[in-house]
């Protein structure tokens, strides 16, 4: 049998690509290393091992909507989160993890109880040490590829968690930081496709905290800026209260029962 010359190109470049593709996984290094560098790169195990509290201070935009205000991100571990965001001209809306229950009290919808994949994901996120122990919060994770993200090589993980989607992570190369990940936001709207990209980090108490954020989900796009950054700084408790509203939807929710 003969090969036409365009067939015979056709196959070796397939061969070539085939070969090179499994070159460069066998070269991939172990998802668990990619964090490593990660953790080493963001100040190390034993100073991840220490935080008790997180507080960043800022900024967010709305550039498409015109809106600019105050943000507040209060974290206690394990597993307890705050943010708070001021709206100009309408008011605080918030949204947190206290005492396992996971809410939201918005100014569009008002006071409700996240549950399911939702509340899986917000537990995740508040715990902000997951990189430290990830079994906690992950079945499985893989370096897949390295990708060009913002003009840096990355390593391109796939983070499979105990509930929900999928997580794609990727981190820089050289010097280990995360530039993005993408993830699938589940909303009592319906699922949504996000991501978060990361361009700025400050250290502080030994630990390099990220401070330029963009969000993008639902065809909005949120930048977040934090100034204020404090470890294991003094949280009053008044931070971690349930909100009146979210206290009232609880006790409507166990009289039910």
């Amino acid at each position: 049998m003969k090969l036409k010359a365009s067939g015979l190109a056709g196959l070796t470049l397939f061969l070539c690509l085939f070969s090179a593709a499994t070159l460069r996984a066998e070269n991939l290094p172990a998802a668990s290393d990619v964090l490593g560098k990660y953790i080493n790169a963001t100040g190390g195990m034993d100073a991840w091992e220490k935080v008790e509290t997180v507080s960043l201070k800022g900024e967010f935009k709305l550039a498409a909507m015109g809106i600019t205000g105050p943000i507040a991100m209060y974290t206690k571990l394990p597993g307890e989160h705050v943010t708070r965001i001021e709206i100009p001209g309408a008011g605080v809306q918030m949204e947190g993890i206290i005492d396992g229950v996971a809410w939201e009290n918005s100014l569009m919808t008002g006071a409700r109880i996240k549950d399911g994949k939702e509340r899986e994901t917000a537990l995740r996120q508040a715990d902000t040490a997951w990189m430290t122990r990830p079994e906690e919060h992950y079945k499985s994770m893989e370096c897949v590829a390295i990708e060009e993200i913002n003009g840096h090589p990355c390593y391109k993980l796939v983070m499979m968690p105990i509930t929900g989607e999928p997580e794609t992570h990727f981190y820089d190369v050289e010097t280990g930081l995360p530039h993005r990940i993408e993830m699938t936001v589940h909303h009592q709207m319906g699922d949504i496709a996000a991501s978060m990209s990361v361009s700025e980090f400050k250290e502080t108490s030994g630990i390099k905290v990220p401070t330029e954020m963009v969000l993008y989900a639902a065809g909005m796009e949120q930048v977040l800026s934090f100034s204020e950054v404090e470890i294991n700084g003094e949280l009053p408790d008044a931070i971690f209260k349930l909100p009146a509203e979210v206290e009232a939807l609880l006790e409507t929710v166990e009289e039910s029962k």
